[in-house]
């Protein structure tokens, strides 16, 4: 799967997991925070993460601008499990 997400200023994602699957980000414009685990990184144009199998992540703009970012997983190995 490859997804685009726009995330305007101060929206974040939902933190969550995929059992059984990696996922790569790569953030295209704007500025934020990555947290995946306990861990947080600062994320901006250019950056590429990758998320282990199975680790909570989330993204955050702190930015004044949107956050434009892509996905890749491969769905039909994983589950998503959304933090509550």
């Amino acid at each position: 799967v490859l997804s685009q997400v726009v995330l305007h200023k101060l929206q974040s994602t939902r933190g969550h997991t995929h059992e059984g699957c990696e996922e790569v980000y790569f953030f295209q414009f704007g500025q934020g925070t990555m947290v995946i685990g306990t861990e947080s990184e600062t994320v901006t144009a250019g950056s590429i993460v990758l998320v282990p199998d199975g680790q909570f992540h989330r993204v955050i703009n702190t930015g004044l601008s949107d956050l434009i970012f892509h996905t890749v997983y491969n769905k039909t190995q994983n589950r998503t499990v959304y933090a509550k």
